[in-house]
């Protein structure tokens, strides 16, 4: 992080397609209010914060991420990183258990963690 992944440039948050999430309630991700429906997601990593971003355009390549992919904006959101004590190599993106109506996609790789929270609102 920091130097394949720059920080302060967006990014795709993963390899090759835009990586995407699909919900069938209304939520939060990240604090920005979605509808139901599927989105993608991608990220301006930063050194201790990364800004989390929810976008309409869920048929598209992962990069670039230019004015035309940036103008299908939903909001963006920032969250806290973590550093972790041993490098993961794989890049992992899972959910953490639900506590009531909310969860974590939880991101790792090499000494970092990012927990983007996601929480179903009354739709």
């Amino acid at each position: 992080m920091g130097e394949l992944v720059p920080f302060g440039q967006p990014w795709r948050l993963g390899a090759n397609e835009a990586t995407s999430i699909h919900l069938p309630f209304a939520a939060e991700i990240a604090g920005v209010r979605v509808e139901p429906g599927t989105y993608t997601l991608y990220v301006i990593p930063g050194a201790s914060k990364w800004q989390i971003v929810v976008n309409r355009g869920v048929q598209r390549w992962g990069v670039p991420i230019d004015k035309d992919v940036r103008a299908a904006d939903v909001g963006a959101g920032t969250v806290n990183t973590e550093s972790l004590g041993a490098p993961v190599e794989t890049l992992t993106l899972k959910f953490a258990p639900a506590t009531g109506n909310a969860t974590e996609l939880v991101f790792e790789w090499e000494k970092t963690r990012v927990r983007i929270p996601i929480r179903r609102t009354a739709g």
